[in-house]
């Protein structure tokens, strides 16, 4: 197949939403939870690794749409607080994305601009797509390809997730460098890590709203994907059904995420009330835990490797003490939950929170600022729109 006839990885997704900084000072990180805007800026520090500017989290309305305008007067804000000018500012935003896909695969070694097309039609295989309704991105998995064969990471999302955020960006004037997955952001973070043996994989799990995304990382490579249709939501869908059928589900969803804070934040009846909504979302924790040793037992008799014997838990939901206790209880690997300030490869302007839950809260977009030092997986700007970016400059 010639260049000419290679089908687009991703059709241009309006390049006034989204720009690289020809010399940026700063990474500014965002992920989009559920009712907080979670924003951290790095930059690289002198004495080596990273050094963390600042970190602040923003309140929102959760029923807002990331398309309404009224979200991106709540963006615009937080924006103007945090950052002031965007001039020479990397900004990677992570929004709502659980529906993404993702997929590992081998192609063969070809030429660099025949990539594109054998990654497309690699994928298709694995997942067929319509390409006008999806934005394909990909990476190279360094380390294990041959003269022959390339491992290849592959995301899928739909085109009208990526095209919300570009909109919502827009409307605010700071304009995005990059569109990334909490799953690669925690990978990351958990390749700060150098307790544990590089040459034994490692089990990433990303507690989301819709989904519970796990990953197995091999020498701090991306090797397996599952995602578990269990996260945020089928909890909060419990707690309407068992609990109180007059809950609406932000309600619900606020109980959830306040299950392991700080109890002395809480009434007594708000502590009892905790008590007996943690007592009936257990079967879908159960649930979860029996899915992510379903998928440790997978990876293990269907790949040559060490044993999979330490689990990390990132993300909102991995921040709240209770969920995350129970969790760790039930595996019998050692358990970790993300912490990006426990790294001698991050240094910190300022103390780190104090509250355990608030700083593991932060992981992703702490991971989501360090991809956007690298040439990874972004929706707001593909590789093959960066490989026709290039050709384009060498005219």
């Amino acid at each position: 197949m010639t260049d000419s006839d290679s089908p687009a990885i991703s059709k241009r997704l309006s390049t006034k939403n989204s720009k690289r900084a020809a010399h940026p000072n700063a990474t500014v990180g965002i992920e989009i939870g559920y009712g907080t805007i979670y924003m951290v800026k790095l930059k690289k520090a002198s004495e080596g690794g990273l050094f963390a500017e600042k970190w602040k989290t923003f309140e929102f309305d959760p029923s807002l749409k990331i398309e309404s305008s009224g979200f991106a007067t709540v963006l615009k804000n937080a924006l103007k607080k945090f950052c002031g000018s965007s001039k020479e500012l990397e900004i990677w935003a992570m929004p709502k994305l659980d529906k993404a896909r993702i997929h590992h695969i081998k192609i063969p070694n070809v030429a660099p601009e025949g990539l594109p097309g054998a990654v497309y039609w690699g994928l298709q295989r694995e997942d067929a797509f319509l390409e006008d309704e999806t934005v394909v991105d990909f990476q190279i998995e360094e380390g294990e390809e041959t003269s022959a064969t390339l491992n290849i990471t592959g995301a899928l999302i739909e085109r009208e997730c990526v095209q919300n955020v570009q909109q919502a960006f827009s409307q605010t004037g700071y304009l995005l460098s990059g569109i990334g997955l909490p799953l690669l952001a925690l990978r990351n973070l958990v390749n700060l890590h150098d307790d544990e043996k590089p040459e034994a994989p490692v089990l990433v799990c990303q507690l989301g709203q819709l989904s519970t995304t796990v990953s197995v990382l091999l020498e701090k490579r991306l090797v397996f994907t599952r995602n578990i249709p269990l996260g945020l939501q089928s909890l909060a869908e419990t707690l309407v059904k068992e609990y109180d059928s007059n809950l609406v589900q932000r309600e619900a969803c606020k109980i959830v995420l306040n299950l392991g804070l700080e109890e002395a934040k809480f009434s007594l009846e708000e502590r009892q009330d905790h008590e007996q909504a943690f007592t009936l979302l257990r079967p879908v924790l159960e649930r979860t835990v029996r899915q992510i040793k379903r998928t440790v037992e997978y990876y293990q008799s269907n790949f040559d490797s060490e044993p999979i014997e330490t689990i990390f838990l990132g993300g909102e939901i991995a921040a709240r003490g209770k969920l995350f206790g129970f969790i760790a209880q039930q595996l019998s690997s050692k358990v970790i939950a993300i912490d990006p300030f426990d790294s001698q490869e991050l240094h910190a302007k300022s103390p780190p929170p104090v509250d355990k839950a608030d700083r593991i809260a932060f992981g992703p977009a702490f991971g989501l600022a360090i991809e956007g030092t690298r040439e990874g997986i972004n929706f707001a700007h593909t590789y093959k729109e960066r490989q026709e970016e290039g050709k384009h400059n060498k005219l």
